[in-house]
């Protein structure tokens, strides 16, 4: 019952938002203007990454041993966009991406990956609307919800449709639904006495409103899920949603923020039991910039973890489709969807442009559970991150050296500090 109030006001509020986006007259032709492309053009672009990582005992895992080799080894992403204008004011657009490891395809069981990594079409029916049907790269806020994921090899997309509408100078409406996994009915989910229920699709929802004038966005999304559990034959139907609002401005000229606060509520049935799913989730970065271009920002990024003395609730925050990388510190050790206990990092961020073509940048991060995950213990460790970047036109060179040191409670009191490094270049074109 609860499932179907929620996809029920869930759909109301969408149709609610489709209908107001064409209550203001849509009457103004989309001119050429509206795209920078014709009909019949077609533009070409692409980009072609490669990045030389060393990693702790192998891609990705660290056993905090200094003892312990570290792994080298290469990535090479090359991505190629075609843009084709059917009209003024349509075409469709296909990004295909190859993601490999450097002569190791065997060795770390990773195959080399060519997919389409966007494939849609568009519509402008004229200045204010936009239309997208396809596959898509989806970045909403800071990303710390809804991100491209950019860093991976892989990135992120999603399958569906997306809408935009604007409202005068000072509002604008985003509404998408995009399927995370086609069921084909393939399997029975649970047996409760309404009956056998069917597995459906895995669905992600959402509406966002920007108050353009006030800096400030509010949003509610909506995953529904199915699964397995480690019984095999049990499923699990999953729902809940994710609301709260965004907020980003500069202010006083030389201070700048950017803040989200976030809550979750639905539930996970099996059946024979239901768990209540509560989360909440805080995420601020306050930041100053000098008149050198020098800027330091402090930085928090909060999500509650499970209680594990109450059963038939899940207190636990679902990060959802997040960049980690750009928040939780560069060696991705610290992933807060990892974190049943749920995650406090507090760290600090200093940026300083040498000049127009070189900057450097440095961070440190203090990562602690919220919830323990043994008796008084809730200390994971510290990373600082280090990293030089230039720019000249299309050719971009990174490089980044980081250390993190764990806490004794989580991996040993013999736990050695573990060291990260890359280098990295990126051709556009």
């Amino acid at each position: 019952m609860k499932t179907l109030k929620l996809t029920t006001l869930f759909v109301i509020l969408a149709m609610l938002m489709s209908v107001a986006a064409y209550a203001e007259s849509c009457a103004e032709t989309c001119a050429q203007a509206c795209t920078e492309m014709g009909s019949g053009d077609i533009k070409v672009m692409g980009e072609s990454r490669y990045r030389i990582q060393m990693d702790g005992a192998g891609p990705y895992f660290y056993d905090f041993d200094s003892d312990t080799n570290p792994t080298w080894f290469s990535q090479l992403r090359t991505r190629v966009g075609i843009k084709a204008a059917v009209a003024d004011n349509m075409g469709v657009f296909a990004q295909f991406q190859d993601s490999r490891f450097i002569g190791a395809v065997n060795d770390f069981g990773i195959d080399p990956v060519l997919d389409m990594h966007q494939g849609y079409m568009w519509y402008k029916p004229c200045e204010k609307s936009w239309l997208k049907l396809g596959r898509f790269e989806m970045s909403l806020h800071n990303e710390r919800l809804v991100g491209v994921s950019n860093w991976s090899m892989y990135g992120r997309s999603f399958d569906g449709a997306m809408f935009g509408r604007q409202f005068g100078e000072n509002m604008k409406a985003t509404f998408w639904a995009t399927k995370d996994y086609e069921s084909f009915n393939q399997y029975t989910v649970i047996d409760d006495t309404d009956g056998t229920d069917t597995a459906g699709d895995d669905m992600f929802y959402g509406i966002n409103f920007s108050f353009l004038n006030k800096g400030v966005d509010v949003f509610a999304m909506m995953n529904k899920s199915y699964g397995n559990i480690f019984t095999p034959g049990v499923f699990y139907d999953e729902n809940y949603m994710t609301f709260g609002a965004y907020s980003e401005r500069t202010f006083a000229e030389s201070f700048d923020y950017n803040a989200m606060f976030a809550m979750q509520t639905g539930t996970v049935d099996f059946g024979a039991t239901e768990v209540d799913i509560s989360g909440m989730l805080l995420n601020a970065e306050i930041g100053y910039t000098m008149g050198n271009g020098f800027r330091l920002a402090g930085l928090v990024d909060y999500t509650t973890g499970d209680d594990g003395t109450t059963n038939d609730k899940w207190e636990g925050f679902h990060n959802l489709y997040y960049t980690s990388h750009s928040f939780n510190g560069a060696m991705d050790l610290v992933n807060a969807d990892d974190l049943d206990e749920g995650l406090m990092d507090i760290g600090l961020k200093a940026h300083y442009p040498v000049n127009d073509s070189w900057s450097v940048m440095g961070e440190f991060h203090s990562f602690a559970t919220v919830e323990e995950y043994a008796a008084d213990k809730t200390a994971l460790g510290t990373e600082i991150d280090l990293s030089g970047k230039y720019v000249d036109g299309g050719f971009a060179w990174r490089t980044g050296l980081s250390m993190f040191s764990p806490s004794e409670d989580r991996v040993g009191p013999n736990a050695d500090s573990q060291n990260w490094l890359y280098t990295q270049a990126t051709m556009s074109f």
